[in-house]
């Protein structure tokens, strides 16, 4: 699909049995911003974003708790705010951060489940985010931490750096450049690779 920058089209409601994919992201607003410019584009598609209350835990035992909040019935049998069916995703949008074994409890979380899945960036979100715009032109050598993939961003896309309003027209792009560069161990991804190309596929 062609996504165009104009927009000519308008925000759209889901249709009532739309497919529900619920997202759990870390970050407070990057995340949230990137996959907002997605929300209400096709009425087949119910795209709903969880990012963590300000200031809040950020942990992956924490995207647990809070996804154990919205999909299962209150200890008085409320009904829980969303309902899984048949089709329907959950994705937990990750960093690899310093979370040691809590990444492997949030995948422990999902392995059993068909409908859950990880989309981890290593070492962050702007990984994913770095694969908008040639990656071929880009050197990733030693960008081992959060604030030098941030930095790295800004000087790629200049002025104003990546713009939510903007940049993830490029999502077929980005897809493609992450999916041909990954690489993993164990199903967790190596330095400078990323695991939303899946979600974006």
């Amino acid at each position: 699909m062609i996504l165009s920058s104009i927009r000519p089209f308008g925000r759209k409601q889901p249709d009532t049995d739309a497919k529900l994919i619920l997202l759990i992201v870390e970050g407070e607003k990057r995340e949230y911003q990137y996959f907002s410019y997605f929300s209400e584009m096709d009425t087949r598609i119910n795209l709903q974003i969880i990012s963590p209350d300000g200031g809040g835990n950020t942990s992956p035992t924490e995207m647990i708790a809070k996804v154990e909040q919205l999909i299962r019935p209150g200890p008085n049998g409320e009904t829980p705010k969303y309902q899984l069916l048949e089709g329907n995703e959950i994705w937990f949008v990750i960093d690899t951060d310093d979370w040691g074994d809590d990444i492997d409890k949030l995948r422990a979380y999902t392995i059993e489940r068909d409908d859950m899945n990880v989309a981890q960036s290593n070492v962050c979100f702007e990984v994913w985010l770095c694969f908008h715009f040639s990656p071929e032109r880009q050197n990733f050598n030693g960008m081992h931490t959060a604030q030098g993939w941030k930095d790295h961003l800004n000087e790629v896309v200049k002025p104003g750096g990546f713009d939510s309003q903007r940049h993830p027209l490029m999502i077929k792009s980005a897809i493609d450049a992450a999916a041909e560069n990954y690489q993993e161990e164990d199903d967790r991804p190596l330095l400078a690779s990323t695991q939303v190309f899946r979600l974006g596929n």
